[in-house]
């Protein structure tokens, strides 16, 4: 008992788990560079077309992959090893990556190559993203410990979420774009080494005999259906990630236009978005004894409209910084609370393809968010888009609260499943 209750007050005793402890180490310092790449690629199609919209396309071209192929990757990765699916994706990173490095040095890099390489970075998030969450639960042995898993998980991406952008700012001024890109695709080696080390025995799926891809999509989703917990969780996802995470289009012309700054401005809009995350996802992982709780889901998710339409009524760094901390405080409530309720409600069997259309819901709806987003911005100023954004998650919240009230009040008082 006494250990348990030790165990419980330590924010990070997933990391007891050795598989867990590996991957988990090599995902932080991937997702630095990641999330440099992330900082360099928006600011030179800013500076190269001088066009939000067009910003918004190479953005969206990154994810268009995701809401294609999302369904069918997820029915894949039921039947397949997971840890080969993460080695080849990983690569496919690293070469895209140096690509882009070696199209910059040689000046070859246009707006239809960025879109093109933006694509087919794109098609390996397709299978890596809804990969990574599956394989979460072949990392940690007991249930009761995967949201705190999930918690770090959000933690370390978080985390490079604040490091990246800040020392993605300083490397383009002193060294150019080609530079984040460089160490980006260093970064994926990190992950392959710990994929070699981690040693897993994931269960045999039994795929009906006789049932082809189609066929296993159309179970996931009637499983999805029947689930008032998961399809609820994941409309609010749907809606959350479509308007709110614009940030890599709309902090780009925000730091330019509005605030008159550069690419150190556009950093540190990126980091203070960061900061709030990471300490969102900190809390989380302190309460992830507890589980998930739908009721907090809900209310992150209504103040995540609110603080993004606020952080379009801004003048300053300072005051842009304190919305943006608590937008990103909310918003990876939201995903952790989402990605822990699907993780414990979701049969084995189903993981693969649930987990699919969480990586749909988050990242296939980017094109569309960013369409919208750049549209506004473009057409009228980044202001009028963040307020745009806003408004448009707390409406579509409201219309589903007023269209299945009794689902909802159901929805926020069932324990567990």
């Amino acid at each position: 008992m006494e250990n348990s209750i030790k165990k419980y007050n330590n924010p990070f005793y997933s990391l007891g788990y050795p598989n867990f402890r590996l991957y988990w180490v090599g995902m932080c310092i991937s997702n630095i560079g990641t999330w440099m790449q992330n900082i360099a690629l928006p600011w030179l199609a800013l500076t190269t077309t001088n066009n939000p919209f067009l910003v918004s396309l190479v953005s969206a071209s990154q994810f268009i992959p995701t809401l294609l192929l999302s369904l069918f990757s997820g029915a894949i990765l039921d039947r397949v090893n997971k840890k080969r699916v993460l080695i080849i994706t990983q690569v496919g990173f690293l070469l895209v990556s140096l690509s882009f490095v070696i199209m910059i040095y040689l000046d070859w890099l246009n707006f239809g190559l960025m879109i093109v390489l933006s694509f087919i970075y794109g098609i390996f998030n397709a299978f890596d993203s809804p990969c990574r969450q599956s394989f979460i639960y072949e990392l940690v042995e007991q249930k009761e410990d995967l949201p705190n898993a999930v918690a770090l998980n959000s933690m370390a991406f978080n985390a490079a979420r604040v490091i990246g952008p800040s020392i993605a700012g300083v490397i383009m001024t002193k060294f150019g774009a080609s530079s984040c890109f460089l160490i980006n695709s260093i970064s994926f080696l990190f992950v392959l080494v710990s994929l070699f080390f981690i040693k897993t025995h994931p269960e045999q799926v039994e795929n009906p005999i006789g049932k082809n891809i189609i066929e296993n999509i159309k179970d996931g989703l009637i499983y999805i259906k029947n689930s008032s917990v998961l399809s609820l969780s994941l409309i609010i996802l749907l809606i959350v990630a479509t308007f709110i995470p614009n940030f890599n289009v709309l902090n780009s012309a925000f730091a330019k236009y509005v605030l008159n700054g550069n690419e150190t401005t556009f950093g540190y809009l990126m980091s203070f978005m960061g900061i709030g995350a990471f300490f969102g996802a900190l809390l989380f992982a302190t309460a992830s004894r507890r589980g998930p709780s739908r009721k907090i889901l809900y209310t992150v998710s209504i103040l995540c409209g609110i603080f993004t339409f606020l952080c379009g009524t801004v003048n300053n760094l300072f005051t842009a910084g304190i919305f943006h901390i608590l937008n990103g405080f909310c918003y990876i409530l939201t995903l952790s609370n989402v990605n822990s309720t699907l993780q414990i409600n979701t049969e084995n069997r189903y993981r693969g393809r649930v987990m699919s259309i969480y990586s749909l819901f988050l990242n296939g709806t980017t094109p569309l968010g960013n369409l919208y987003a750049g549209f506004f911005a473009e057409r009228f100023n980044p202001r009028v888009a963040f307020y745009s954004c806003g408004l448009a998650g707390l409406i579509f919240i409201g219309i589903i609260t007023l269209l299945r009230p009794n689902s909802i009040k159901e929805y926020l008082q069932i324990k567990k499943e």
